[in-house]
């Protein structure tokens, strides 16, 4: 069973798909992009809501209940990042899930720790 995450991913990913062919920004149901990745109406509107809330697309409510959604350049943007990181590495997904701060903290005790060495060699010896 796919998370919500997943299920977002595929969702943009998928709409980004449809818009490349079609050459442009296009409108479209979200029921139809939906059931090519198998999720149900209700999930497509909470995916919807979600991607909304990110900017990543834009909403317009259609008579008799209708919506037809579209991606915004934020949207291609995060499709695009989605697609490069599918061909990472392990370690630069983990790189990319804890930030670049894991890193200054590695490299700060690496450098602590040879710190230490060097005044252990030097003056305890």
């Amino acid at each position: 069973m796919m998370s919500m995450r997943q299920k977002c991913e595929r969702f943009l990913l998928h709409m980004d798909e449809i818009s490349r062919k079609s050459g442009g920004q296009i409108w479209l149901s979200p029921d139809e992009v939906g059931a090519t990745i198998e999720c149900t109406r209700h999930d497509c509107l909470k995916i919807v809501a979600l991607l909304e809330d990110k900017k990543w697309i834009v909403s317009q409510a259609m008579p008799e209940g209708m919506v037809r959604i579209r991606l915004t350049l934020d949207g291609h943007d995060e499709a695009e990042r989605l697609t490069e990181r599918a061909t990472w590495p392990c370690w630069r997904l983990w790189l990319d899930k804890y930030g670049r701060e894991t890193w200054v903290v590695a490299l700060s005790g690496l450098v602590l720790a040879l710190v230490l060495e060097f005044l252990k060699r030097t003056f305890w010896q």
